[in-house]
Parts: structure tokens; C-alpha cells; sequence
């Protein structure tokens, strides 16, 4: 007899969302008030996204925020189902079927995009991520014996970090982020993880939510320098899209403080954005390409590909 397994997309009850909605919205109001910044290395375009973004978040923004117009298209999508192909083509159909298998998608923050993927519920968006978590996955199961800590620059809405810890591959997961991710990343890690799980930090490495133990770390991108008290080496940098985003001195300042292991870094060879009607200012265009050939010079390089318009790193300590 043939039958074939579904594994539905996960959703909490809409009270627990909910609540959990209310309490990312308080934590921010807290975050937001005393978030002073010891260096702000945005871009402009992130400075203004950011402002939207916190304007436009609310309980019930939050509940839908993957297809809020003001909220979502800045941190999902980007991907597509060549993400797949491109897993398969680099790790073998069968490592692909291994990941679509053990994928568990959410409905949490009402997707769009939701499709099934080989008869597993998926995200176009996490497509791009489950390409990240497969090269961090092969890397990591090959070279290093034990789960380490990890922390990542710009977390997105937390994807990433939730699959690394579902595959186990480390013992705590830090992200360094602005006060309005950190709740949206508190929010959304909470449909995976308990609360106890999940940490949320002021730029002192105060404790607004959580404990010292908790799995999982939400960091203060205005001041991160207690870090270095914190995280266990050795340790992994991870950053996808976010850090090829922050202006040259901005990624000079994370990757002279940050002395990582295992790097794993996917993002634009260069960044242009359009600005008021039409109109491209310097301060809205800049390159990648000194940022990769530094990483050539620190790091002993493992494996380098370019895609066209995006690159992908990855190296560890020399």
C-alpha cells in the first residue's frame, strides 16, 4: 500500500499568536526608548526602512507581517525555486530531498508565498534560506565535531537561525540587529521555540526578555561590544544579504571585532538604490568588492561562487 506523508505548514492558536504579538510590541516600545545608539553603521536606505518598518508595526501588523506591504517586502523574498535546483546541482538530489523532508514551514505571519515543494510545504522565501542552511550544514557536519556558537549580522525575521537550531548544528544562536527585527524575530521564533528559548538584549547586554541560557540571543546592532564576554569560541559568523547592505566602514567595524571560526557570508556584489524620484545619490550606491577580497586575505577560503548578481563565501580561520 503507497501513501505519501504531509507535514502541514505549523500555526499556533490565534490567542497564543496573539499574545505573543503583544508582548514583541511591548518589548519593542522598551527597545525603542532606550536604544541609544554607540555607532549606527546603516545605510540610509535601512535607516528609513527601519523607521517605516517600527511605524507600521503593530499586534495586528505583526500577526501578518510576511504580507504586510510595509513590513514584509523588506525581509522576505529575494528567492526562488532555482535555490532548490541550485542545492541539488551542488549537494545531490538526494541531500535535497533530505532538507525539503525535515523542512517544517509555518503559516506564522501569513505567507504568500507558501507552495508544496516534492510533497513538503515551503516558502519561496525559505528556499533561499534552506540553500544557506545547506552550505552551513555540509561545512559544519564535515569539520567541526560539535555544535558552536553562532551568531549572525541581520537576521531577517529569524529563518535562518531557526533551521540552524532545528538541525542542531549549534549550542547558542546570537543575532546582532535593530530593536524593530528583534521583535519581529522574537515573534516569529516563538512558533518554534519556547519563550525561555528566546532572548532579547538592550545595547548593554541587559536582559529585556530571557536569561543568559536561552537558546537563541537577540542582539543590539547599536552596541555589541559585551559580545566578546559571551560567545564560546570557537564560534561561526553567518550573514546573508545584511552585511554586503552596510556601507564599507560599517562592515570594517563587525569584522575587526567579530573573530569567528567559520564564515558563512551571501550577498550583492554591489548595491544600488533608487532614491527620491527616481534619482540615485552616492550615499545610496556603494561596492563589494574590497569587502570580498578581504575575506580572501583573513580567511582560508573554502568555497567561493558567484551567481550573476550575488556572491557566496564561505572560509574559516586561517
Amino acid at each position: 500500500m503507497n501513501i505519501t506523508f504531509l507535514n502541514p505548514p505549523i500555526l499556533s492558536s490565534l490567542e497564543e499568536r496573539r499574545d505573543r504579538a503583544g508582548k514583541a510590541i511591548q518589548i519593542l516600545r522598551k527597545r525603542l526608548e532606550s536604544a541609544k545608539a554607540g555607532q549606527d553603521n546603516r545605510w540610509k536606505v535601512w535607516v528609513d526602512m527601519h523607521r517605516s518598518m517600527a511605524d507600521a508595526l503593530t499586534v495586528d501588523t505583526l500577526l501578518s507581517f510576511q504580507s504586510h506591504p510595509g513590513i514584509g517586502p523588506q525581509i522576505t523574498g529575494g528567492s526562488g525555486k532555482h535555490f532548490l535546483s541550485m542545492i541539488a546541482e551542488k549537494y545531490g538530489d538526494a541531500y535535497l530531498r533530505f532538507l525539503l523532508k525535515n523542512h517544517s514551514e509555518t503559516l506564522c505571519g501569513q505567507p504568500k508565498d507558501i507552495i508544496s515543494e516534492q510533497g513538503a510545504y515551503c516558502t519561496v522565501t525559505s528556499m533561499r534560506h534552506l540553500y544557506h542552511v545547506a552550505g552551513i550544514h555540509e561545512y559544519c557536519s564535515q569539520s567541526i565535531s560539535s555544535p558552536m556558537d553562532f551568531v549572525e549580522i541581520g537576521g531577517g525575521y529569524g529563518n535562518v537561525a531557526r533551521m540552524v537550531m532545528q538541525y542542531g548544528l549549534c549550542s547558542q544562536y546570537y543575532i546582532v540587529d535593530h530593536p524593530v527585527l528583534q521583535a519581529i524575530q522574537f515573534f516569529f521564533l516563538g512558533e518554534f521555540f519556547p519563550s525561555s528559548d528566546i532572548a532579547v538584549l538592550d545595547e548593554n547586554g541587559a536582559y529585556v526578555h530571557g536569561f543568559v541560557d536561552s537558546k537563541i540571543q537577540l542582539c543590539s546592532s547599536f552596541r555589541y561590544d559585551w559580545l566578546k564576554d559571551r560567545l564560546k569560541n570557537p564560534y561561526g559568523l553567518i550573514s546573508t544579504l545584511a552585511l554586503t547592505e552596510i556601507p564599507p566602514q560599517g562592515q570594517k567595524q563587525y569584522l575587526s571585532f567579530f573573530t569567528p571560526f567559520f564564515i558563512y557570508l551571501f550577498g550583492q556584489l554591489e548595491n544600488v538604490a533608487v532614491g527620491p524620484a527616481g534619482k540615485s545619490g552616492k550615499e545610496m550606491q556603494f561596492s563589494n568588492k574590497d569587502l570580498l577580497y578581504s575575506l580572501g586575505e583573513r580567511f582560508h577560503s573554502f568555497d567561493y561562487a558567484f551567481h550573476g548578481y550575488h556572491f557566496e563565501y564561505i572560509g574559516r580561520k586561517r
